[in-house]
């Protein structure tokens, strides 16, 4: 089994620690760290540095966890997992949310912020850990990588592809290997890798990379590499895992990055897929006032495109979907100025609907 090529249970053993002699690892996977600003172990136990990893770990809901500790105290049976520092410390490979908690609820207590019997205080400074001794350098990506995106706390997808990267680059294994050790589908993983890739080609853009972020990657992954149309309009070469049409590329990144003044031209990855994906398959001649002009915007192609017919059965459908979706999401309380009209449009739609199944029904049988 993958899992078992990536992690050797013999290489790790549980143990007592002091929680003041467990530090956050500021080079969390959750915090998306550049390779040129990954800190060395050697500086992970400098307060300063302690001290900018709480503050990124507050975004991470760790006001819930205090909480259940305060009322019940520091479960541990799902334990966390450390690898060794020098001189007997432990930097969390998995569980920093919770030694968070942990180090801001002892704060609290010492400071008399807090009041706390004494056996929840007890269990809160000294615990029980599994202690990684093994070489995996990305233990903390692998161990958490197996956790989260099995479904523990799912991982967004950028970090869901950054370890299956790892994985299939440093283990020298297949798509469908690394994906099953994860417990992610192959046909989600190949999306993943391919939107990976997609992503660092953007990013090494001369022109626009600077200004590609992970938060990027939703445009690759739930957009590019799910509309076939936009991944020919980029011309995707799948063996090389490049877009090889690098003037449509430059479009994208023009539309999707901040410019300096106002806002992307694109601002969401679903107007991506839904919008400007069925202008480049089906709409030529509105794809080209999009690229050309600065006043078509994202909205004003979708008015242009909601105005024309479907043009084939697979668009009438998506589009009888997407109806079907606003519809719902129609207040009664708020057209009741406009009762008598809203009334009239429904049932017209309603005959027409009823005509539709029946014709539909009776070819059926």
């Amino acid at each position: 089994m993958v899992a078992n090529m990536i992690l050797n249970l013999k290489d790790f053993e549980e143990t007592d620690v002091s929680l003041n002699d467990v530090f956050l690892d500021p080079n969390n996977p959750r915090f998306f760290i550049e390779p040129q600003n990954v800190i060395p172990d050697n500086k992970f136990t400098e307060a300063l540095v302690q001290e900018k990893c709480m503050d990124k770990m507050k975004d991470y809901e760790i006001d819930e966890l205090k909480e259940s500790v305060k009322s019940v105290g520091f479960l541990q049976i799902d334990k966390v997992v450390v690898r060794p520092l020098d001189n007997k410390k432990y930097v969390v490979v998995e569980g920093n949310r919770r030694i968070a908690a942990l180090k801001i609820l002892k704060k609290e207590v010492e400071k008399s912020e807090t009041q706390l019997r004494k056996e929840i205080v007890d269990s809160l400074t000294r615990f029980k850990v599994v202690v990684y001794k093994g070489k995996e350098k990305d233990i903390a990506w692998i161990v958490q990588g197996i956790r989260h995106i099995s479904g523990v706390r799912n991982w967004p997808a950028y970090q869901q592809a950054e370890i299956l990267m790892k994985i299939i680059q440093e283990k020298k294994v297949g798509i469908r290997e690394a994906s099953n050790a994860l417990g992610i589908g192959p046909k989600i993983a190949g999306r993943l890798v391919r939107a990976y890739h997609g992503l660092q080609q953007a990013k090494d853009d001369d022109e626009y990379g600077q200004n590609v972020f992970p938060s990027h990657f939703a445009y690759f992954m739930e957009a590019v590499f799910s509309r076939p149309a936009l991944q020919n309009w980029l011309s995707w070469n799948e063996t090389s895992k490049r877009f090889e049409n690098i003037t449509n590329l430059k479009k994208l990144l023009s539309w999707i990055t901040e410019p300096e003044e106002g806002k992307p031209k694109v601002g969401r990855a679903i107007d991506l897929r839904d919008i400007v994906a069925e202008a480049v398959s089906s709409h030529p001649d509105l794809m080209k006032r999009f690229e050309n002009e600065e006043t078509m915007t994202v909205e004003k192609l979708n008015f242009e495109l909601g105005k024309r017919a479907p043009i084939d059965v697979e668009e009438w459908l998506i589009r009888i979907k997407d109806s079907s979706r606003e519809l719902k999401e129609l207040s009664s309380v708020k057209i009741m100025d406009k009762k008598t009209e809203f009334i009239e449009a429904l049932e017209e739609l309603d005959n027409v609907i009823r005509q539709h199944v029946e014709i539909l029904k009776k070819m059926s049988k």
